[in-house]
């Protein structure tokens, strides 16, 4: 046997262990006296945690170079003692997982767990560790595993728990959550940690009443955490109001929360109360300024309540300080075309569609800046159909633009295609209805309106269409009647519906009161041409030429274009 396998059997006799260790290390058994400031190793701790003082005494080391933030040399003492000192040292093997895994190994800390389980297969406190790191390196299930066997090993950390409890809860089981809560609570009672989760569980499970009642049915007085609570929970189940005074509450009961003022600020705004909601939302963007969103909807409250200037300035601000977000510069372009400053508007658009040519909004609203019935607005929606052919909107405004331009078969096309997108709207299918009545097609209209009423039987403005379309062309006279009766029921101050009223009176041959409601129309509707043409066709029935020929003249002074009733005009008075 060679000479130099009996001097390494002397080296690792027990006695010279850790004074070899501390060898290999270079010394850094002084350091933390030399750079500790002569601070002194802590009390050995009890129990059968390490072999000798000098497996200890390495340990400590490793602890103080730790604190000291040398994290090289603290694993380097680590590495010695779990590997030649005291193979056993547990705690050595959780230190040394615990600082691989802060510096970013997450694999190695787990093997290095894995091993000090291998030599203690119960102990609490490594699979714990286990649990975190996997948590960490985000394999849940995994991480869900290792805190049951702790929990099963005797482990009975309220912490453990906890964590099991938020990770049944995010893989979708919130009952088995809710279980291991009430075992929690039998041990921790009604703390603040198993109150919140249990009152979010039980939403999610049973729905937001259900959570009330179990904050409620807690007893005592309220403190500001469980009236924020509450008032989620009002507000998920729709009770604005009580929501409302709830996180008023919340605010009165304690320090100011963040998330009160942000909540209670977009009740209030959803509520109408503009003006109450920008002082909450103010407060909010005090304590966090560095939402730029929270800033955002106090912009919209702040333009809401009327406050346009203050508005305007704040969404300049925000888009200097994130030039490339669309929903920002698209509401300052919205703005600015409701304030009138149509080039910083036109602009803006012009911005958002250069950066995101799939911003519907932001072509929509240049789209209404040049005007749809336009030719530069027709241009712009063809460009933006062209690059979002699916877009419902879109193909929708287009239609409409092209009905503007003449095109009644393509038009049709376009309304009937946003229509099948999901433009399931009560004005798609009404202006599908004037199409198709504009192409003659009275059956296509017909249904068209009808879906119209489907989706509100009182759209007075479908039943006054209908009704007319069948007045004019005298075919379906009593359905005529009813809904324009219904129409002018509805909006008794409206003139055209008046005129309709005393259209269909007319075909029905009802003159007088046809003559009565037409000069209540005219009253109504300030001097429509089309009125005084309905009022002389029904003077002329009744063989009372020269008024009738009055009334003719002042709907061709008012509208000069229309070339059959001045033919006709001029056949009478020859």
């Amino acid at each position: 046997m060679p000479s130099w396998f009996h001097g390494l059997r002397r080296i690792c006799r027990r006695e010279w262990v850790g004074a070899f260790a501390l060898l290999l290390l270079g010394g850094c058994a002084s350091a933390p006296l030399q750079n500790g400031g002569g601070a002194s190793l802590p009390p050995l701790p009890p129990g059968p945690a390490f072999e000798s003082a000098d497996s200890y005494e390495l340990f400590a080391t490793a602890e103080l170079l730790e604190r000291d933030g040398k994290i090289e040399q603290a694993i380097d003492a680590l590495k010695q003692l779990t590997a030649l000192a005291d193979p056993r040292a547990i705690e050595g093997h959780l230190a040394l997982a615990r600082l691989y895994g802060r510096a970013g190994d997450g694999e190695r800390a787990l093997r290095r767990v894995d091993l000090a389980l291998r030599i203690a297969p119960d102990e609490t406190e490594a699979q714990v560790l286990r649990g975190d790191l996997l948590l960490a390196m985000n394999r849940g299930d995994e991480a869900l595993a290792a805190y049951r066997e702790a929990l099963a090993s005797g482990g009975s950390e309220p912490e453990v728990r906890l964590r099991v409890v938020d990770l049944l809860a995010a893989n979708g089981k919130p009952r088995a959550a809710l279980a291991h809560l009430d075992t929690l609570a039998a041990v921790k009672g009604d703390s603040w940690e198993v109150v919140q989760r249990k009152s979010d569980l039980l939403a999610q499970v049973d729905g937001a009443e259900a959570a009330l009642g179990y904050l409620r049915g807690l007893g005592g007085e309220p403190d500001g955490d469980r009236s924020l609570l509450e008032a989620q929970n009002l507000e998920a189940a729709g009770r604005t109001d009580e929501a409302i005074a709830a996180y008023r509450k919340s605010l009165q009961l304690g320090p100011e929360r963040l998330l009160a003022h942000e909540r209670l600020g977009d009740l209030l705004h959803a509520s109408g109360d503009a003006a109450a909601a920008v002082a909450e939302l103010e407060r909010a963007s005090d304590l966090a300024p560095q939402r730029p969103r929270l800033r955002y909807r106090l912009a919209l409250a702040l333009a809401d309540s009327g406050r346009r200037d203050e508005a305007h300035v704040l969404l300049k601000q925000l888009v200097e300080e994130h030039p490339r977000n669309a929903r920002f510069r698209a509401m300052l372009a919205a703005l600015a075309s409701d304030m009138e400053l149509y080039d910083e508007a036109r602009m803006n658009f012009r911005e958002v569609v250069l950066d995101e040519p799939w911003s519907v909004d932001a072509w929509t609203g240049l789209a209404l800046l040049e005007g749809i019935d336009s030719a530069a607005g027709r241009a712009v929606l063809e460009r933006a159909v062209v690059l979002n052919p699916d877009a419902p909107l879109l193909v929708f405004l287009l239609g409409v633009a092209v009905r503007g331009g003449g095109d009644l078969e393509r038009a049709e096309a376009l309304v009937e295609r946003g229509i099948a997108l999901g433009m399931e709207t009560e004005d798609a299918w009404f202006e599908l209805g004037v199409i198709r009545e504009q192409r003659s097609d009275l059956e296509g209209a017909r249904e068209a309106f009808q879906e119209v009423l489907k989706r509100n039987p009182d759209n007075a403005s479908a039943l006054n269409y209908i009704g007319y379309m069948y007045a004019d062309r005298a075919v379906r006279l009593d359905e005529s009647l009813a809904m324009i009766e219904r129409a002018c029921a509805l909006e008794p101050e409206n003139g055209y519906y008046a005129d309709s009223l005393g259209w269909v009176y007319f075909r029905l041959g009802r003159m007088d009161a046809a003559e009565a409601e037409l000069r209540r129309a005219l009253r109504l509707a300030d001097d429509d041409p089309v009125i005084f043409e309905h009022l002389g066709d029904v003077l002329a029935a009744r063989g009372e030429m020269d008024r009738a020929l009055e009334a003719y003249r002042r709907s061709l002074e008012m509208d000069p274009t229309n070339a059959a009733l001045r033919a006709r005009l001029l056949e009478l008075e020859r």
